[in-house]
């Protein structure tokens, strides 16, 4: 019989309705009342003997069981005060023990105490933040960014990229408010990724979502304001089919081509166009003559040009004091305020979207 049901079996009769109602406050009480004796009691029993844990372990032969041991016991000093530093980093428990327990499995705590102790402070001047890093290689750390899972505390979404920083660096730490990154006297945007896409710089009011549901309606509405003949508009309706033509930015350029073979008027595909883009994009101010010539429809240009104004509207509203892009590789670019912007579409690659918003990275 388990110890709790044991207890809860043998005080029965103590409870009005025969077991324990935790949202009766006076039940939780006399409940915790109980436990708490029990483990009183059995912790007055035990006497620890160094020479019986000495003796137990020579006794032990299986080699699995040595190593298991031997690393609990590499890390029992190490914990507590481990706790007491990454409590000064606003993350959770949770992720606090996560951790922990990822260093346990790679035998890496005391490395890490050995930071904790004299952390480093994170150079923004440099190019790469594993670098900085002692005692842990450029795959270890790798490994760490990634398993190092996204979490919430409170309202407020912490993601790896904020964890890592946090916990290896001196002056980082979650920002209580404003930005992703407290860094030094700062607040910090950090655009980190763990795989292959890019980040996300855009105000919230321009949702993710896939083509299907956040393009194609309104592009498909755009062919049809054309006045082109039913075939016509058929056809061209083919073209904005998923997987059809590339991503939905080269989709325009592929119905000017197919809209010029049908003798169309430029005018009014832009005007069309730049109406659709209002539509889409209600904060933003997209011409599409300015990305038309008399035969194609420069999809890049026009890529780079709404990342660039997605990215304008995002700091008009956040105001953070910089931003750090950075890669799984520990690779970074540092920008103060809204700098970065102007290096959209150069040294920030911008991808060809698949909804609303263009990702970002270095």
């Amino acid at each position: 019989m388990d110890i709790f049901e044991k207890i809860i079996r043998d005080n029965s009769w103590r409870f009005p309705k025969g077991y324990p109602d935790v949202s009766n406050p006076k039940d939780k009480e006399f409940l915790i009342s109980i436990v708490g004796g029990i483990i009183k009691e059995e912790e007055e029993k035990f006497q620890f003997n160094k020479q019986e844990l000495i003796d137990y372990i020579e006794g032990i032969t299986d080699e699995d069981t040595l190593k298991k041991i031997f690393k609990l016991a590499k890390s029992a000093g190490f914990s507590k005060n481990l706790n007491g530093y990454l409590d000064q980093k606003n993350l959770t428990d949770k992720d606090i023990n996560f951790f922990i327990n990822l260093l346990q499995d790679m035998e890496k705590l005391g490395e890490f105490a050995a930071i904790a102790t004299n952390p480093p402070k994170i150079d923004l001047t440099d190019n790469n933040y594993y670098s900085q890093i002692p005692g842990f290689t450029p795959e270890e750390l790798k490994k760490l960014f990634i398993d190092m899972k996204d979490s919430i505390k409170g309202t407020v979404s912490l993601g790896p990229g904020e964890n890592f920083l946090s916990v290896f660096f001196a002056n980082v730490s979650k920002a209580e408010g404003g930005g992703d990154l407290k860094i030094g006297e700062q607040d910090v945007e950090l655009k980190s990724r763990t795989g292959s896409a890019g980040a996300i710089v855009s105000p919230r009011i321009y949702n993710r979502g896939d083509f299907s549901t956040s393009i194609k309606p309104y592009l498909s509405d755009f062919i049809k304001s054309l006045d082109l003949e039913p075939e016509q508009e058929e056809e061209m309706l083919a073209l904005n089919e998923p997987g059809v033509a590339g991503s939905w930015t080269k989709k325009l350029d592929a119905f000017f081509k197919k809209y010029n073979e049908f003798g169309g008027d430029k005018n009014l595909f832009a005007k069309e166009l730049t109406n659709t883009f209002k539509k889409m994009y209600r904060t933003l101010d997209l011409n599409a003559n300015n990305f038309l010539t008399n035969d194609e429809f420069k999809s890049g240009e026009f890529v780079i040009e709404l990342a660039k104004q997605l990215a304008q509207a995002y700091y008009d509203i956040e105001k953070f004091d910089g931003v750090m892009f950075s890669d799984p590789d520990g690779n970074f670019k540092y920008y103060s305020e809204g700098d970065f912007i102007d290096k959209v579409g150069s040294e920030i690659k911008v991808s060809y979207p698949t909804d609303l918003v263009p990702r970002l990275k270095i």
